[in-house]
């Protein structure tokens, strides 16, 4: 129906020191230039004739179709274009258009591929990513169903792909015709004949731009509410003189769980209370727009799925909410080999619901609003992808014969009866091929490959090429799955947040300012660090878990080291019965006294368990919670050696625990420092946040760190310690402690990154590896050496504060080394929104003062070329009176 095209509607010059834009096309009146500085990435708009300069010379001169907006580089910044495009649907006056080429215009330089090769890959990438399945509109926001656009009561910011690009025009107030809006999913559009009447229907899918990662990387909900794949899909009827539009949608099951390994196998990843204020708020976004929600769950009762059922079957009978109603659908088991009629039973049985739920409705005559849609349904399975689309094509298809009949639209079929008969309608026909694209769509986007479904919709029967298709389908999803996905999702996260390592200068100065928009409220943090050699120790509230009154924790950390013991068979794979066994024998320990606290996280690698405990009455306050875990034994292919990462934020403040074990042996140092920094580099590399730049970060656990000395030396000053502390002479006793710290390969560790970012308190206990019992160490071997190697590292941001009350051992035998307690009291922020958004306002608007002036000094330098010297001396001095005052005012 449409071709590709190149719209030229705007034409592009690159000079040497700025861009000029120039829009071509008449319909989007506007009568300036577009003027982007390439020094200070300052955007203006002038008046065509002024902006030219004589004697300027062109570098490059490019067509677009459409400026999608300002990408934020490593290098430089660039502006973004689409360039090729294709018309794919028309709403009322509204065109969708689907893009298929990108450019990036580097306002400083043309990359050389060679040289920056890193970024260049990246941008590369990226143009590939925007170049499937990104339509924008020049004449709308693409994100909003038609109800809305009419109502103008909601934008649906979160299916807008391209805010954090444009939103530097609106900074600077810039014409809104100068750029698009940009969704990502599937539009298309279909004409046809249906009874008497022609028809056009118009498929509009919409994907969320939250928690929008690939399949096995993005599941369940996040802290604010957006679940993975979600989409809003939007089905748009034409017919006599109506515009009718429906809304349904699809999503992971809103709950905290992910899905890992070959088996795939579920685990939910938080306890139900820390799920239920993102579980609310996603409704609460919902039912902003549609007050009755029915949810339909297609998944079957094998142990993944059934473990998922039930945790979304108690979210939803313990939080009840008015208007939201959960059922249950088999898919598989109804509708096994294919058979999808099966499910038609189930679809007519909600006939009643859907005529209550209605659509919109508009008169294109004379532009009256005949009716809301007042419901939607939600519908998931594991993936929200083959079982939701072959569920979402039937169900629309009933929601459309049922919407006809009230326009009083005359045929005689039964549409979701003939769905599979390919001869009764060409309608039909056209409509199978839609929800087939559609569907492809959404799972490329997901899982990288088309839906397994497809070829059946489309034929409306399962053919030879269906099921090679099928197959096809399913092993490309395990290749993705296992090759691809981690990738494309670093190119998603590149897009969304840009590939800049560097802090703004906004978030340089809100940093400064934390004080002035924040509150502190301070809570006790406990770590525990323990290597058990193998052992499940129960017991550990008389010593480990022993709080006085005044040093209760409000938050509990917990870092254990070889919960099994390192054999080969113990290396690959999880091991989830001992790791429940110390999880029981840690729950009864720290609540001896009462119920006070709730398990929050835990992390696992081999012989790794990283546990993070709430008091139960500040559960709430944790949110954003996320974990990784790293390899770094032989050469990061095993687990035996490695880390466990978990980070979250108390109110506003981010808190990074990470449980080390280094390698082991007096000679390994240098590896335990590389390893270290190999942690760093890799922790939360796809979120693109450096595990330390967390307000708080916490680095413990069995780091092996040894004493460089002689056995017996070592022993003799322990013993002289010993006999110290026996007589009461503390200070010799204190001596001994600080000789034998001075052979610490700590030290070296500290001198470098990344530990010399990092805080210790003075060690006044001795050392916790390798003993017998009652302070014996094992000194059969010459290299059995007693050492440190159990420790606690903390780092703060600038503007955290922190105490620490105690650093100490306790005297627990059961394991070879033993376990090392701390407690600190840290300020948790809590932001003031409002003292915040002023800031902001604050900064951006003495910014632009502080250019203008900028702009001011540069142009009379210009001016004043040629003058004589005692001129340009004034100009200097005024200039570096300018920097002074901008430099003031940044720090």
């Amino acid at each position: 129906m449409f071709k590709s095209q190149f719209l030229k509607n705007f034409t592009i010059t690159r000079f040497s020191q700025r861009i000029i834009v120039n829009a071509n096309e008449p319909s989007l009146g506007l009568q300036t230039a577009l003027i982007i500085d390439n020094a200070n990435g300052k955007i203006t708009e002038q008046q065509y004739q002024t902006a030219q300069i004589e004697g300027e010379t062109s570098l490059e001169e490019i067509q677009a179709s459409s400026i999608i907006g300002i990408y934020q580089g490593q290098i430089q910044n660039y502006l973004l274009v689409c360039k090729k495009c294709e018309l794919v649907a028309q709403v009322l006056k509204q065109k969708y258009y689907r893009i298929q080429s990108v450019a990036f215009i580097g306002l400083k330089q043309e990359l050389d591929k060679k040289i920056h090769y890193n970024e260049y890959g990246q941008l590369e990438s990226i143009k590939d990513y925007l170049s499937n399945h990104f339509y924008f509109s020049l004449n709308g926001n693409p994100a909003q169903p038609l109800q809305n656009a009419f109502k103008n009561n909601k934008d649906y910011q979160e299916f807008l792909w391209n805010t954090h690009l444009y939103n530097k025009f609106q900074d600077q107030n810039i014409q809104p015709q100068w750029y698009c809006k940009m969704i990502q999913g599937y539009v298309g559009q279909i004409q046809s004949k249906l009874g008497d009447e022609q028809i056009k229907y118009i498929l509009i899918s919409r994907k969320c731009r939250y928690q929008s990662g690939t399949r096995f990387h993005h599941r369940g909900i996040n802290d604010e509410g957006y679940v993975a794949n979600y989409v809003a899909t939007e089905f748009i009827i034409m017919v006599k003189n109506y515009c009718l539009s429906h809304v349904i949608f699809r999503g992971s099951v809103p709950t905290f769980w992910k899905q890992k390994g070959i088996t795939g196998n579920v685990k939910i990843t938080r306890s139900e209370e820390l799920c239920v204020h993102a579980y609310l708020k996603h409704f609460d976004d919902l039912q902003e727009n549609y007050k009755q929600i029915s949810c339909i769950n297609l998944m079957g009762d094998n142990t993944s799925e059934s473990i998922l059922n039930e945790s979304f079957k108690n979210l939803v009978e313990k939080n009840q909410i008015d208007g939201v109603n959960l059922v249950r659908i088999d898919f598989h088991k109804i509708c096994k080999n294919e058979k999808f009629k099966q499910i038609d039973s189930y679809i007519r049985a909600s006939d009643e619901q859907s005529i209550v739920y209605d659509c919109f409705s508009i008169n294109t005559t004379n532009q009256q609003i005949n009716s809301l849609q007042l419901g939607a349904y939600r519908i998931n399975c594991l993936d929200c992808l083959d079982r939701t689309n072959a569920y979402q094509s039937r169900l629309c298809l009933r929601i459309t014969d049922l919407l006809l009949t009230k326009y009083q639209v005359n045929h005689t079929m039964d549409l979701l009866f003939m769905i599979e008969d390919t001869k009764v309608s060409e309608f039909l026909n056209q409509y199978r091929v839609i929800w087939a694209e559609n569907g492809d769509a959404i799972s490329q986007l997901y899982c990288g490959t088309n839906a397994t479904t497809s070829e059946f919709t489309k034929k409306g029967k399962t053919t030879f090429k269906g099921f090679i298709t099928h197959n096809f389908a399913s092993i490309g999803r395990f290749f993705n799955q296992t090759f691809i996905d981690s990738t494309k999702n670093q190119i998603i996260e590149s897009y969304l947040h840009g590939i800049s390592n560097q802090k703004s200068q906004l978030q340089i100065y809100l940093q400064s300012q934390v004080k002035s928009y924040c509150k502190f409220q301070k809570y006790k943090l406990f770590a525990l660090t323990w290597n058990v050699n193998g052992n499940l120790i129960s017991n550990l509230q008389k010593d480990v878990f022993q709080f006085p009154q005044d040093f209760i924790p409000d938050f509990i950390v917990i870092s254990l080291q070889e919960i099994i013991e390192l054999k080969a068979h113990n290396l690959i794979g999880h091991n989830p019965d001992i790791v429940n066994q110390w999880i029981q024998n840690i729950d009864q320990s720290i609540n001896f006294n009462g119920d006070q606290f709730s398990l929050i996280q835990q992390e696992n690698l081999v012989g790794m368990l990283l546990l993070i405990y709430s008091k139960k009455s500040l559960v709430q306050l944790i949110s954003k919670i996320s974990t990784n875990k790293i390899k770094t034994g032989l050469e990061g292919h095993t687990g035996n050696k490695g880390a466990c990462v978990i980070r979250f934020q108390i109110n506003d403040s981010e808190i990074t625990i990470c449980n080390c074990h280094l390698a082991s042996g007096n000679s390994k140092n240098k590896r335990r420092i590389e390893s270290l920094e190999e942690i760093h580099e890799k922790a939360f590399k796809q979120q693109m946040k450096s595990i330390d730049s967390s307000d708080y970060t916490v680095i413990m656990g069995d780091m092996n760190f040894r004493l460089n000395a002689s056995q017996a030396s070592i022993l003799e000053l322990i013993q002289k310690q010993k006999e110290f502390q026996l007589q009461g002479n503390l200070r010799q006793a204190e001596q001994c402690i600080i000789k034998l710290q001075q052979y610490d390969q700590a030290y070296e560790a500290k001198e470098k990154y990344p530990l010399q970012e990092y805080q210790e308190a003075c060690i006044t206990f001795l050392p916790t590896y390798k003993l017998s019992s009652n302070y014996t160490y094992q000194t059969k071997k010459p290299q059995q050496i007693p050492s440190y190697c159990d420790r606690i590292f903390i780092k703060t941001n600038e503007q955290s504060s922190i105490k620490q009350l105690f650093y100490k051992s306790i005297d627990r035998f059961e394991s070879d080394h033993q376990p090392v307690i701390a407690m600190y009291i840290i300020d948790a922020k809590i932001i003031d929104k409002e003292k915040e958004k002023n800031l902001i306002q604050d900064f951006t608007y003495k910014s632009q003062q502080l250019e203008e002036e900028e702009t001011i000094i540069d142009d009379q330098q210009k001016d004043e070329q040629g003058t004589n010297q005692q001129i340009n001396q004034k100009t200097q001095n005024k200039k570096g009176l300018f920097q002074q005052l901008k430099d003031k005012f940044l720090k």
